[in-house]
């Protein structure tokens, strides 16, 4: 008859699973705002925009009894950098506008003094 303790109810590998998907998956909700530099909402207002939040390569969601956490990995860490770099580089171009190639109209140099003005002054 086997001995009580060299019984095991679960097989080791599903442990040695969860303990990779917490590698992969570091990053809370709040440390993944801090490292974007941004607010909760915002990153969250963010992760809606780009679906992130939907996406398994970037998040999962870890449930320990009743307790359920949402974990992001730097897969959502490197997609949400580069939507706020689009993001910022957008709102640039809309706030700069274009310069023409020419001049923009009257005078090329309106607020030069004339050579005998040096010359001879009053």
């Amino acid at each position: 008859m086997p001995s009580p303790c060299a019984r095991t109810s679960m097989p080791r590998q599903p442990a040695m699973r969860e303990v990779g998907l917490q590698k992969r998956f570091p990053w809370t909700a709040k440390t993944l705002a801090a490292k974007l530099e941004l607010t909760t909402a915002k990153t969250r207002a963010l992760r809606w925009k780009f679906g992130t939040g939907n996406d398994p390569s970037c998040t999962h969601d870890f449930v320990f009894g009743s307790q359920r956490h949402r974990m992001f990995s730097d897969n959502a860490y490197s997609r949400l950098r580069g939507a706020l770099q689009a993001l910022f580089a957008w709102s640039l171009a809309q706030l700069e506008p274009e310069i023409p190639a020419s001049a923009l109209g009257g005078t090329r140099t309106p607020n030069l003094l004339i050579r005998s003005q040096m010359l001879y002054p009053n």
